[in-house]
């Protein structure tokens, strides 16, 4: 949800507030970087494919017309960017995941760290061999916390496909993590 200061920011940026758009930028940074990280898994990827998505969503803020909607948005310009790279890496038969990933952890304790570093690693590991459209349902809803509705929104999708393709991801996604859990429970 936007709050009443960001929706100020957002109607000074599309009125050409340079600073304010400036101060958007720094805002959304974070979490956009993000999406495309986890998406892609890549991280100098990311960066370029976030910079991308967010001089795309400066340049045409003035076509948002409910600036309630603007993280949906923000990340349906990121998912477009995504999924261009993914295309073409596909087409170029290059396999479309890297086998590296910067960890952006704040405000954790070393030994927070060392516990959850094994469990952290597996499910990430287990989110890179989903196929791109059930990482990014997963992406969005645990990590990015959208709701249903929103998650069609930028999917472009209907709130019932996206309950469907939630549904199958876990399903796989349990089914990766199966064997862990049972050599855990056995040991």
């Amino acid at each position: 949800m936007i709050t009443p200061s960001e929706l100020d920011l957002l109607k000074r940026a599309q009125a050409g507030d340079e600073r304010a758009q400036g101060a958007l930028y720094d805002l959304h940074w974070r979490s956009v970087y993000l999406y495309a990280l986890r998406l892609l898994v890549d991280s100098d990827l990311a960066k370029d494919t976030a910079q991308n998505a967010m001089v795309k969503a400066l340049a045409s803020l003035k076509t948002l017309d409910h600036p309630k909607a603007l993280r949906s948005w923000l990340l349906m310009i990121v998912r477009n960017e995504v999924f261009t790279i993914l295309r073409t890496k596909r087409r170029n038969g290059v396999e479309p995941l890297e086998q590296h990933m910067d960890v952006l952890v704040e405000n954790r304790t070393p030994l927070e760290d060392v516990m959850n570093g094994e469990r952290s690693e597996i499910i990430r590991q287990a989110l890179e061999n989903l196929k791109p459209a059930f990482r990014e349902v997963i992406v969005l809803r645990e990590y990015e916390q959208l709701s249903y509705r929103e998650i069609a929104a930028v999917t472009d999708s209907t709130e019932s496909a996206v309950k469907s393709r939630l549904f199958h991801a876990r399903k796989v996604l349990l089914e990766q993590l199966r064997p862990f859990f049972r050599e855990r429970s056995t040991s």
